[in-house]
């Protein structure tokens, strides 16, 4: 990944002749007839020369913060204040909703005067960088969260000096800072703040509501049966425990427990200690239920090496 930042530097240094910048506006409304709208930006060349100048200094800061964590980036870990961590794109169904929008490949507004006042919901600056590699068009990402005080609202007033005398600025004012904490390379988030990932896309929120509506749909399986003290039981942990939240909402993505062979778990629940309870031919799910077993078992993080027969706990897999 240090690489693909060390790339992407080079290219804005260079100022590439199919380097260019589109800068958008997230806004959340959260409503069931415009849950977001993304707002395209107009900006004129020298604004976007500055802001070139930026993204180069922050490459800079995510390169030595990789550097520092001897160049292997962790998983994101709701529990953790990471320095710096990674999760796919693809873990964040919000993220897929409005990105079409920063691909043009629906057009996004443009923002006008009226879409800024202090009752607006927006969440994130969102700088798209796009070139040209082996014929192909390449993007990335820069994510900064959006503050308030970053627009003029209509109880502050704003002066300019000009000839030793101070004079109110009529103009709507925006402002923007210099540090992008997201970043999107090649489909995968990368983030040097935990709060401000989980905020632009209210991430912690949205998993800990997915794992709950999934719990109520996961008693209906063949392999599963979830009692009503299990099923509160989980929501009272989901609601305690973000890490946990997401190992449930891990689960909900990968499906791995639709494939479970019960007569593979009962004899390695023989070979090992599995907390969870086997009554004719499926997994219950009760209140003495250990929750954290029954998130291993269901995201099958037991596996077996093909060099040496060793078994693990996997924290984290990839298909071959």
């Amino acid at each position: 990944m240090k690489n693909k930042f060390e790339k992407i530097k080079s290219i804005i240094e260079n100022r590439s002749t199919s380097l260019t910048v589109n800068i958008y506006l997230f806004e959340n409304k959260k409503t069931k007839q415009q849950p977001f709208v993304i707002y395209k930006m107009l900006f004129e060349n020298d604004i976007k020369k500055k802001i070139l100048c930026l993204l180069k200094d922050e490459i800079g800061n995510y390169i030595t913060e990789i550097e520092e964590i001897n160049n292997s980036i962790p998983e994101y870990n709701p529990d953790e204040e990471q320095s710096i961590f990674k999760i796919a794109q693809n873990r964040l169904s919000v993220f897929q909703n409005f990105y079409p929008y920063i691909t043009e490949e629906k057009k996004p507004n443009t923002l006008s005067k009226d879409d800024l006042n202090e009752k607006s919901q927006i969440k994130a600056w969102i700088v798209k960088i796009e070139y040209e590699e082996d014929n192909e068009t390449k993007q990335v990402l820069f994510l900064q969260k959006f503050i308030k005080s970053q627009f003029m609202q209509t109880k502050k007033m704003f002066f300019i000096l000009e000839n030793d005398e101070f004079k109110l600025l009529k103009y709507n004012l925006l402002g923007m800072g210099n540090i992008f904490d997201v970043v999107l390379i090649d489909n995968i988030f990368i983030s040097k703040n935990l709060k401000t990932f989980e905020y632009i896309f209210d991430f912690a929120e949205y998993y800990r509501n997915k794992s709950k509506e999934f719990i109520e749909t996961l008693g209906g399986s063949e392999l599963i049966e979830v009692k009503d003290e299990g099923k509160d039981k989980i929501k009272e942990k989901i609601e305690k425990s973000k890490r946990f939240a997401y190992k449930m909402y891990t689960v909900q993505q990968n499906r791995y427990y639709e494939q479970i062979d019960i007569d593979k778990l009962i004899a390695l629940k023989t070979q090992i200690s599995i907390e969870v309870e086997i009554q004719e031919n499926k997994i219950m799910v009760d209140k003495d239920t250990n929750l954290d077993d029954l998130v291993k078992v269901l995201n099958d993080d037991f596996e077996q090496s093909l060099l040496t027969d060793n078994k693990y706990i996997s924290q984290k897999k990839q298909k071959i």
